[in-house]
C-alpha cells in the first residue's frame, strides 16, 4: 500500500525539463546595468555566439528591490530558469567580455550561464545600429517634451559607496557650455532644489522615478547638451542622444567610482576632473 502510495506521488511531482539550448547572459542592476547586459548579450549573437534568451532570476534577491526593465526593448526573450536548469549550466563570470566571446565562439560550448556587467562602450558601438533602433522604438511612446537645451543628471540616493559628485563639477560644465538653461534628473529633488535653484538658467527638477525610470531616460536622450553623472544610467542617455545625433555635447566626470572602476566613456565625450566625495 505505502509503495502505491510513493509510486503515485512521483507520478504528480513536475519534471524539470532541462534549460533550452543554447547560452544565457544574466541580468541585475538598474536599467543602466541592464542595458550594458543587452549589449553585451546583442554583441555575442553578432559575434557568433548562440544565446538562448536574458535570464532574471538574480532580481530573486536584489537588496534594492530592483525589477528586470530591458525586456520591454529586447529582441532576446527575458525567462526564469529554475534551480535545477541553472544548476546544469556551467557559470561564466567574466569581466573580459571579448575573452570570455572568443572563448564561446571557438569552442562552441552552449550551456553557459555569462555574468557580469561589462561596462565598456565597444559591445555598444559593435551593435549600436541595432541596439539604437531598439531603444528608439520603445521611446517613441515614452519621450516627454525637453524644455531646456541642457539636461543635468544628479544621482545620490543609496550611491554614497561609488563617490558623490560635488556641485562644483555641476558650475564647471555649465560654464563650458556658456549657462545654458538646464533642468535636473534627479533621484534627490529636495536637494538639487536647494543646491541649482540659485545657478543662473536653473528651469527646476525631474524628480526620478527609480522603479519606471523609462521617461527620465527618454527625456535625458533627446536633450542638444548632456551633463551626465557617474551612472549607467546617465552613460545611456548621453550614449543613445549621441548615436541619435540628438545631443551634440556630452559632459562626464573623469572619476567614476570610489570602488576603481573605469570610467569606460567614448572618446567623443568629454571629461572633467574633479574628485568624488563621500557622504
Amino acid at each position: 500500500m505505502l509503495s502505491r502510495l510513493i509510486a503515485a506521488i512521483k507520478s504528480r511531482r513536475k519534471t524539470i525539463a532541462p534549460p533550452p539550448a543554447g547560452n544565457y547572459v544574466g541580468l541585475m542592476g538598474g536599467l543602466g546595468n541592464q542595458l550594458f547586459q543587452y549589449a553585451y548579450a546583442r554583441y555575442l549573437v553578432a559575434n557568433g555566439v548562440a544565446v538562448s534568451a536574458l535570464a532574471t532570476n538574480l532580481f530573486d534577491h536584489d537588496p534594492y528591490a530592483r525589477k528586470p526593465l530591458v525586456q520591454r526593448i529586447s529582441r532576446l526573450p527575458a525567462i526564469v530558469l529554475q534551480r535545477k536548469q541553472i544548476a546544469a549550466l556551467k557559470i561564466m563570470a567574466d569581466e573580459d567580455g571579448v575573452t570570455m566571446g572568443n572563448t564561446l565562439r571557438e569552442s562552441g560550448e552552449t550551456g553557459v550561464f555569462c555574468r557580469g556587467y561589462w561596462q565598456d562602450p565597444r559591445y555598444a558601438s559593435a551593435v549600436s545600429v541595432e541596439l539604437a533602433a531598439d531603444l528608439q522604438a520603445f521611446g517613441a511612446d515614452h519621450c516627454s517634451a525637453v524644455t531646456t537645451p541642457c539636461v543635468l543628471h544628479v544621482r545620490r540616493h543609496d550611491y554614497g559607496h561609488h563617490g558623490l559628485l560635488p556641485l562644483q563639477y555641476y558650475r564647471a560644465a555649465l560654464e563650458q557650455y556658456g549657462d545654458p538653461e538646464f533642468q535636473v534628473v534627479t533621484d534627490e529633488p529636495n536637494f538639487c532644489e536647494y543646491a541649482f535653484s540659485k545657478i543662473p538658467g536653473y528651469s527646476g527638477v525631474v524628480r526620478g522615478n527609480t522603479r519606471e525610470p523609462w521617461d527620465d531616460f527618454f527625456l535625458m536622450s533627446a536633450a542638444p547638451m548632456q551633463i551626465i553623472a557617474n551612472s549607467s544610467f546617465s552613460w545611456w542617455t548621453a550614449w543613445l542622444g549621441e548615436v541619435s545625433g540628438v545631443t551634440k555635447k556630452i559632459i562626464a566626470p573623469a572619476e567614476w567610482s570610489l570602488l576603481g572602476q573605469p570610467a569606460a566613456c567614448p572618446v567623443s565625450w568629454q571629461r572633467i576632473e574633479m574628485p568624488l566625495q563621500r557622504p
